[in-house]
């Protein structure tokens, strides 16, 4: 080993505590050794001089509660009324409301579907809000306004009576009052047009759905078995106009799958398509006649397929030159 490898070895006690003390292992107080409560030298607080010079930050610490009182129960009340939160409405924009705002909502809307506490607390805060000032009403915009008194009267109606309100007064679950947007369906018709348009979807969801459960007799009767894909195309075909009919029932009154199955309502006795006609707007008389076209156009078809398999037709059946003659009197509207 030369004298550049060889490590250095300190020749006294003296110089082994100054290499102890080197390494990390410095003195206490006192020339004690460093532990609990012995500090080193190098850490210890020096006299006269502040182990904080910049201070205590303000608002922190005692001072805070002689300065800054806590806030009273009212106080926090308040803040938090104020407060904004998201309210999502039925077209699934959302926007920014007070929490006050958004509790009145939505007692509104329990009211609206029957529960009677909502329905009293709701009513009477409403005729404290209308008594007052202009400043203090709540902005229920007038069809909301409407809606409400509609849907109130026909609920005590019912319930004193034990039956719906007579026509055009709609029943309680016939008002839709949508309090974000500001909007009120009612879901049944109100006024001739609308009417018309109601008449005119039922009855051709009638007649296509009478088409339908004839098709299908005849699709298990073994006499049409080599028309089986004919008659498949015209159940699609038909399919496909209840589906439309039922679009335009769902979009404009808001009707659920459980009450298009269900027996239709508010339907006039002895309605025909010449009644009809003069009352329905442009757009839905074009859009009716486009549907006889078509179920006409498949009644003949079918009608056909029954002589070609020489089954007889029904006593109450039109003849196919009566079905002809009204298929042509629509497609000749149409052009």
């Amino acid at each position: 080993m030369t004298d550049r490898e060889r490590p250095e070895v300190p020749e006294t006690d003296d110089a082994l505590d100054q290499e102890v003390t080197a390494r990390g292992q410095p003195t206490g107080p006192g020339g004690g050794e460093v532990g609990y409560g012995r500090p080193p030298e190098s850490g210890q607080f020096v006299r006269g001089r502040s182990g904080n010079p910049k201070g205590r930050p303000r608002g922190t610490g005692k001072g805070r509660a002689a300065t800054t009182p806590p806030k009273s129960l009212d106080e926090i009340v308040l803040a938090t009324a104020r407060q904004q939160v998201p309210l999502t409405g039925r077209d699934g924009k959302t926007v920014a409301t007070s929490m006050t705002e958004a509790m009145v909502k939505t007692l509104a809307v329990k009211a609206v579907k029957g529960s009677h506490p909502a329905i009293r607390t709701f009513t009477q805060r409403l005729a404290v809000a209308e008594g007052s000032g202009p400043d203090r009403q709540m902005a229920l915009s007038p069809p909301i306004k409407v809606g409400l008194d509609l849907k109130l009267g026909a609920f005590v109606f019912e319930t004193a009576f034990g039956t719906p309100p007579p026509d055009p007064l709609p029943r309680a679950d016939e008002v839709e009052i949508d309090l974000v947007s500001g909007m009120v369906t009612f879901r049944r018709p109100m006024g001739r047009q609308d009417q018309a348009l109601w008449d005119g979807c039922w009855m051709a969801r009638h007649a296509s759905q009478q088409e339908l459960d004839l098709l299908a007799r005849h699709f298990a009767d073994p006499a049409f078995f080599g028309l089986r894909f004919e008659l498949e195309e015209r159940r699609s075909v038909i399919e496909k106009v209840v589906q439309q009919i039922d679009h335009l029932l769902g979009a404009k009154w808001h009707l659920t799958p459980a009450e298009l199955a269900a027996p239709p309502r508010h339907i006039r006795p002895g309605m025909t398509w010449d009644h009809l006609r003069d009352d329905l707007s442009p757009s839905h008389r074009d859009f009716f006649e486009r549907m006889q076209v078509i179920l006409l156009g498949q009644q003949l078809l079918r009608r056909s397929y029954e002589v070609v398999c020489e089954h007889p037709a029904a006593p109450e059946a039109p003849r196919p030159e009566t079905l002809r003659a009204r298929f042509l009197a629509y497609a000749d509207r149409l052009q």
